[in-house]
C-alpha cells in the first residue's frame, strides 16, 4: 500500500509541473504577441443600440508597393459583414444585408503621396451598390513588414435606394484598418 501511494504521489508530482510549465508558456507566449495585427474595425456613436463598435481580423486585403520608388500604388481589401465582433457588431451586417451582400469590398487605383500618408481613392462595394471613398492610410515599415494603417468616414446611406431613418442608420462611420504584408513577399501576399 505505501508503494501504491509512492507511486500515486510521484505522478501528481509530474501532473503539477506539468501544468505549471504550460502555465508559463502561456504566458510567455501571451506576452510575446506583437501589437500590430491585421483588422478592421468601427464605432457608431448614436442609433437605436448604441454603443454600436465591431472588428473583425477576417480583412482580406493586397497592396502594390511600386519597386522603383517604394510607394504604395494600388490598394484592396473585402470583409465578411459577420465577422465583426463587439458590442452590437452586427449591427454593419444587418445594415448590409449580409445574408444576400456577404462582403464589404474596397478597391483603390488612384493613389497620392501627401507628406508621410497616401491618399487612396476608389470604390465601396456596400449592398451590391458602389460608391466613391477616399481613405488616408499611412506606412510603417519594421524590418520584415509593411504595416498600412488606415482610416476613413463610411458613409452607409450612399448604398440605400431611398432615403433611409436617421435613427437606424447613420450618416456617417467612422472605420479603420490595419493591414501586415510580409516585405519579401510584398507583391504576391495577401493579407
Amino acid at each position: 500500500f505505501n508503494f501504491l501511494n509512492f507511486l500515486v504521489m510521484k505522478a501528481l508530482k509530474k501532473i503539477k509541473t506539468t501544468l505549471f510549465l504550460l502555465t508559463l508558456l502561456m504566458v510567455f507566449v501571451g506576452y510575446s504577441q506583437s501589437e500590430n495585427q491585421t483588422e478592421i474595425s468601427y464605432e457608431v456613436n448614436n442609433g437605436p443600440v448604441y454603443p454600436i463598435q465591431g472588428t473583425s481580423s477576417q480583412i482580406v486585403g493586397s497592396a502594390h508597393i511600386n519597386d522603383k520608388t517604394l510607394n504604395l500604388e494600388k490598394l484592396s481589401f473585402e470583409v465578411p459583414l459577420e465577422s465583426f465582433t463587439g458590442i452590437h457588431a452586427e449591427y454593419l451586417a444587418w445594415l448590409g444585408s449580409a445574408r444576400y451582400n456577404p462582403n464589404l469590398k474596397f478597391n483603390g487605383n488612384k493613389v497620392v503621396k501627401k507628406g508621410n500618408d497616401y491618399i487612396v481613392s476608389g470604390n465601396i462595394d456596400f449592398r451590391r451598390q458602389i460608391s466613391n471613398q477616399d481613405i488616408t492610410v499611412t506606412e510603417q515599415q519594421t524590418d520584415n513588414e509593411i504595416i498600412l494603417k488606415g482610416s476613413f468616414l463610411f458613409s452607409p446611406r450612399d448604398y440605400f435606394m431611398s432615403p433611409t431613418s436617421f435613427v437606424l442608420v447613420p450618416s456617417i462611420i467612422p472605420m479603420k484598418f490595419t493591414m501586415i504584408f510580409d516585405k519579401s513577399e510584398i507583391s504576391t501576399k495577401k493579407s
